[in-house]
């Protein structure tokens, strides 16, 4: 038998191509998005409500001034009373967190003094600084709507999310492309050929699929 007071620990992955929406114990909701892992108590107890974020995720966040929220996520810890922001902490980016409304206080796991973030803000995570910088949130949340929005995004960029939501690989033939920059919108349900094809389009770099990888040349 259990003990009553057993707090048990959660833990949600999604697939490729697959988002998914979770409801906390505190009435916060989580969208998870692909490729990612959510870990969190089956009840918030003591003074925080901590959870732990691997990939990518988008928090609305009960309020409760008197037991913060604490999102960990691979070296970067978020901290908030209630709000809404995106938290991207995957393999093959830089920690960041994204603020669309409310307030966060953003620190390294090296550093005891926290960030404070507006709405509107992007705090990065490199080698152990953190730098923010105004943006326009949608490109870090439209994922959310099951949209693809680059907006000035380099083709690796583009390649990586790509890679992951569709769980290829990439290869870049012609590394010089890498750094191509596109403004480039699509549905994530759309399917990885045409995609490409809406990409060849732009003439910008030459794209194919063979073999599970996606080919840049």
């Amino acid at each position: 038998p259990v003990a009553n007071n057993t707090i048990v620990y959660h833990t949600i992955k999604t697939p490729a191509q697959t988002t998914a929406e979770v409801e906390l114990p505190d009435g916060t909701t989580v969208m998870l998005n692909a490729c990612s892992q959510l870990r969190f108590p089956s009840t918030f107890t003591g003074g925080e409500r901590k959870v732990e974020v691997k990939g990518e995720a988008y928090f609305k966040v009960s309020h409760n001034a008197l037991m913060p929220f604490i999102v960990e996520a691979n070296g970067m810890t978020t901290k908030v009373t209630g709000t809404e922001f995106n938290v991207k902490a995957n393999k093959f980016n830089s920690p960041a967190v994204t603020l669309v409304e409310g307030s966060v206080e953003v620190r390294p796991a090296s550093s005891i003094t926290p960030t404070k973030l507006k709405p509107g803000q992007h705090a990065e995570l490199n080698n152990e600084t953190l730098t923010v910088t105004d943006v326009d949130t949608y490109i870090y949340t439209a994922w959310t709507e099951d949209k693809f929005y680059f907006d000035n995004s380099t083709l690796l960029d583009i390649a990586k999310e790509l890679g992951q939501w569709y769980n290829v690989s990439v290869v870049f033939d012609n590394p010089t492309k890498a750094k191509t920059r596109l403004f480039f919108t699509a549905d994530r349900s759309d399917d990885i050929g045409d995609l490409i094809e809406s990409l060849n389009m732009m003439k910008k770099a030459k794209l194919s699929f063979e073999n599970n990888q996606i080919i840049i040349k």
